[in-house]
Protein backbone atom coordinates (compact mmCIF):
# COMPACT_ATOMS: atom_id res chain seq x y z
CA UNK A 1 0.00 0.00 0.00
CA UNK A 2 2.81 2.13 -0.39
CA UNK A 3 3.28 4.80 -3.10
CA UNK A 4 6.78 5.25 -4.43
CA UNK A 5 7.49 9.03 -5.45
CA UNK A 6 9.72 8.71 -7.77
CA UNK A 7 9.54 11.71 -10.07
CA UNK A 8 5.75 11.98 -9.04
CA UNK A 9 3.41 14.00 -7.59
CA UNK A 10 0.72 13.09 -4.82
CA UNK A 11 -2.28 15.33 -3.92
CA UNK A 12 -3.06 14.57 -0.28
CA UNK A 13 -6.63 15.09 0.31
CA UNK A 14 -7.24 17.65 -1.79
CA UNK A 15 -5.34 19.91 0.01
CA UNK A 16 -1.66 20.09 -0.93
CA UNK A 17 0.87 18.53 -2.85
CA UNK A 18 4.04 16.32 -2.16
CA UNK A 19 6.43 15.71 -5.00
CA UNK A 20 8.96 12.83 -4.93
CA UNK A 21 12.16 13.70 -6.86
CA UNK A 22 13.88 11.07 -8.86
CA UNK A 23 17.69 10.72 -7.54
CA UNK A 24 19.93 13.58 -8.82
CA UNK A 25 22.25 10.06 -10.49
CA UNK A 26 19.43 9.48 -12.77
CA UNK A 27 19.89 11.92 -15.72
CA UNK A 28 16.41 11.05 -16.67
CA UNK A 29 14.76 12.46 -13.89
CA UNK A 30 12.20 14.86 -14.57
CA UNK A 31 12.78 18.39 -14.59
CA UNK A 32 10.98 20.51 -11.66
CA UNK A 33 9.00 22.37 -14.40
CA UNK A 34 7.60 19.33 -15.22
CA UNK A 35 6.80 18.28 -12.20
CA UNK A 36 5.10 21.30 -11.21
CA UNK A 37 3.08 21.83 -14.73
CA UNK A 38 -0.79 22.03 -13.90
CA UNK A 39 -0.44 22.07 -10.07
CA UNK A 40 -2.73 24.59 -8.43
CA UNK A 41 -0.42 27.08 -6.55
CA UNK A 42 -3.32 28.14 -3.62
CA UNK A 43 -2.40 25.08 -2.44
CA UNK A 44 0.66 23.85 -0.45
CA UNK A 45 3.49 22.34 -1.99
CA UNK A 46 6.40 20.01 -0.93
CA UNK A 47 9.12 18.67 -2.37
CA UNK A 48 11.11 15.78 -1.21
CA UNK A 49 14.56 15.95 -3.34
CA UNK A 50 17.14 13.54 -1.87
CA UNK A 51 20.14 15.81 -2.14
CA UNK A 52 20.04 19.48 -1.78
CA UNK A 53 21.23 20.96 -5.08
CA UNK A 54 19.88 23.64 -7.39
CA UNK A 55 18.25 25.23 -4.39
CA UNK A 56 17.03 28.33 -6.36
CA UNK A 57 14.25 26.03 -8.58
CA UNK A 58 12.56 25.71 -5.26
CA UNK A 59 11.62 29.42 -5.26
CA UNK A 60 11.73 29.44 -9.14
CA UNK A 61 9.10 27.10 -9.21
CA UNK A 62 6.90 28.02 -5.99
CA UNK A 63 7.76 25.39 -3.78
CA UNK A 64 6.64 25.94 -0.16
CA UNK A 65 8.87 23.27 1.71
CA UNK A 66 11.81 21.17 0.04
CA UNK A 67 13.32 18.81 2.73
CA UNK A 68 16.75 17.11 1.32
CA UNK A 69 19.32 15.18 3.10
CA UNK A 70 22.28 13.09 1.68
CA UNK A 71 24.75 15.32 2.93
CA UNK A 72 25.03 13.95 7.07
CA UNK A 73 26.42 17.48 7.41
CA UNK A 74 29.62 15.42 6.37
CA UNK A 75 29.41 12.83 9.52
CA UNK A 76 33.07 13.63 10.62
CA UNK A 77 34.98 16.91 10.83
CA UNK A 78 36.87 17.95 8.82
CA UNK A 79 34.79 16.64 6.06
CA UNK A 80 31.77 18.49 7.36
CA UNK A 81 34.01 21.40 6.39
CA UNK A 82 33.97 20.17 2.94
CA UNK A 83 30.32 19.78 2.62
CA UNK A 84 29.69 23.23 3.96
CA UNK A 85 31.60 23.87 0.68
CA UNK A 86 29.96 21.58 -1.85
CA UNK A 87 26.36 22.50 -0.84
CA UNK A 88 24.33 26.16 -0.61
CA UNK A 89 23.29 24.45 3.21
CA UNK A 90 25.01 21.24 4.03
CA UNK A 91 22.39 21.30 7.00
CA UNK A 92 19.78 23.21 8.93
CA UNK A 93 16.96 25.68 7.21
CA UNK A 94 17.33 28.03 4.26
CA UNK A 95 14.73 30.99 3.31
CA UNK A 96 14.94 31.39 -0.04
CA UNK A 97 12.24 33.85 -1.68
CA UNK A 98 8.84 32.60 -0.10
CA UNK A 99 10.94 29.12 -0.12
CA UNK A 100 11.48 27.23 3.28
CA UNK A 101 14.29 25.18 2.67
CA UNK A 102 15.37 22.58 5.02
CA UNK A 103 18.41 20.04 4.86
CA UNK A 104 18.58 17.33 7.66
CA UNK A 105 21.70 15.68 8.55
CA UNK A 106 19.50 12.29 9.80
CA UNK A 107 19.56 9.80 11.58
CA UNK A 108 21.83 7.58 9.76
CA UNK A 109 25.06 7.27 8.71
CA UNK A 110 27.22 6.15 5.52
CA UNK A 111 30.69 4.12 5.23
CA UNK A 112 31.62 4.17 8.80
CA UNK A 113 29.38 3.65 12.06
CA UNK A 114 29.66 6.76 13.70
CA UNK A 115 29.85 10.54 13.38
CA UNK A 116 32.50 12.98 14.78
CA UNK A 117 31.79 16.38 15.29
CA UNK A 118 28.47 16.81 13.72
CA UNK A 119 24.91 15.04 15.41
CA UNK A 120 22.66 12.53 13.92
CA UNK A 121 18.97 14.26 13.87
CA UNK A 122 15.43 13.41 13.48
CA UNK A 123 13.15 16.15 12.53
CA UNK A 124 9.80 17.18 13.39
CA UNK A 125 8.42 19.89 11.23
CA UNK A 126 4.87 21.65 12.17
CA UNK A 127 3.31 23.20 9.77
CA UNK A 128 0.37 26.14 10.40
CA UNK A 129 -0.85 27.48 7.12
CA UNK A 130 -2.89 30.61 7.91
CA UNK A 131 -6.34 31.14 6.39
Amino acid sequence: GIHLLRDTVAEVDSSFYVIGRDDRSNHHRKSMKDLVEGLDTSKPIFLLDHQPYNLEEAEAYGIDLQISGHTHQGQVWPISLITKKLYEIDHGFLKKGNSNIYVSSGIGIWGGKFRIGTQSEYVVIDINKEK
